[in-house]
């Protein structure tokens, strides 16, 4: 599985303030490094009780797929960030006496 530019992509599109961050401060190698072990050693435990070929393939590359499916859509699950001007106010933020004059 080539996971990296997939994992790269991602972040760029979905996180691109951590990204941006990563390649300024010369982190990005060793987090995508980190990453990429991450997804296969969660590949490798999809994978454990697959019957495997001589050259350590899974036989079955209908489960080998879906693994990797379930993998990158664990790996990829970046948190939504919801943008300022959506967000509501909490309702500490308001003291009690002011909370329902800002609710109205």
């Amino acid at each position: 599985m080539e996971f990296k530019p997939i994992y790269l992509q991602a972040l760029r599109e979905n996180d691109p303030k951590l990204f941006n961050q990563m390649v300024r401060s010369g982190q990005m190698d060793g987090h995508l490094q980190e990453k990429s072990l991450e997804a296969h050693r969660l590949l490798a435990e999809q994978l454990a009780s697959e019957p495997k070929l001589a050259n350590g393939e899974p036989k079955d590359q209908n489960a080998a797929r879906a693994a990797e499916e379930r993998v990158l859509a664990q790996m990829l699950d970046f948190p939504q960030r919801e943008s300022p001007d959506r967000l509501e106010p909490n309702d500490d933020l308001y003291p009690p006496t002011q909370r329902s004059e800002a609710q109205t």
